[in-house]
């Protein structure tokens, strides 16, 4: 019996360092991809619209070929006062004017987009002329976007990821129907109790911490681990069964209990 103790401790210490590195790696990774997306759109920026004298037709055009490239549901040119194509101002959105103050390129959170109504994720990088800001190009992704990066990442065959907000609104998950009601367990946890367990894992991950957690859910003992992806407040999280993390292992855990009793009994039928 020393011995399962001595096993389960040594597994304890051996899951919670391992969880620890898996979900901060899958997290690097998430924001790593992210931002190379960004990068080949500053770079992209720079060849496509630096040059002087484009028509607007040119222009659409070659927003048109960039979002074919890149799977955009539409790609567009926006002046430096804000102004689309299209004659839509954006002027006041966030990532905009981060954009227009920072010249980096900008990831949005999940928005509204003002030129089709859609629920979107936004890509804008700034065009630099003799380092100042001449404009931009803004290329509009479907609201599945992020979970495109996520759904591969899961634990066992029956776990599942998921990436929330700075406010703690779910932005990537498998269940588009999440994402499409901008649903917020945080929120969501103040008028159920059954969901305080989350919300407490969820409060952490908002917070920028990195770890894991175990709670119950539907009756059925469960692991998150999660971790921040260094963009914009967002955090990833992988959750799966205790069994699937466990399972392996409790296998064993029975094996060496039986063995154990085994030599217990003989050792008594020996004196």
């Amino acid at each position: 019996y020393r011995l399962v103790k001595e096993l389960r401790k040594w597994y304890g210490n051996w899951l919670q360092t391992n969880l620890n590195v898996t979900y901060k790696i899958e997290a690097y990774l998430i924001g790593r991809k992210v931002n190379s997306l960004l990068n080949e759109y500053s770079f992209a920026s720079r060849d496509y619209f630096r040059e002087e004298n484009k028509s607007d037709d040119i222009m659409q055009k070659y927003c048109d070929e960039f979002s074919e490239r890149h799977d955009a549901l539409l790609t567009t040119h926006v002046s430096p006062e804000g102004k689309t194509l299209l004659g839509i101002s954006i002027a006041d959105r966030d990532y905009f004017t981060q954009c227009k103050e920072t010249l980096q390129p900008v990831i949005s959170d999940i928005v509204v987009s003002k030129e089709n109504g859609k629920l979107s994720i936004i890509l804008v990088a700034p065009i630099i002329e003799n380092n100042e800001f001449s404009g931009a190009i803004l290329s509009q992704f479907d609201a599945s976007f992020l979970s495109n990066q996520t759904n591969n990442i899961k634990p066992g065959n029956t776990g599942s990821s998921y990436m929330i907000d700075q406010t703690g609104t779910i932005i990537a998950s498998e269940d588009t129907d999440l994402i499409l009601s901008e649903y917020n367990l945080l929120e969501a946890a103040k008028n159920d109790k059954s969901l305080k367990d989350i919300a407490s894992i969820q409060q952490k991950m908002i917070s920028g911490e990195a770890g894991y957690a175990k709670y119950k859910q539907n009756g059925k003992a469960m692991i998150t681990g999660y971790a921040p992806i260094g963009i914009n407040g967002w955090s990833i999280a992988l959750t799966g069964t205790s069994s699937e993390f466990l399972g392996g292992l409790n296998i064993v855990f029975a094996s060496i209990s039986f063995i154990s009793m085994g030599c217990i009994f003989m050792s008594y039928r020996n004196n």
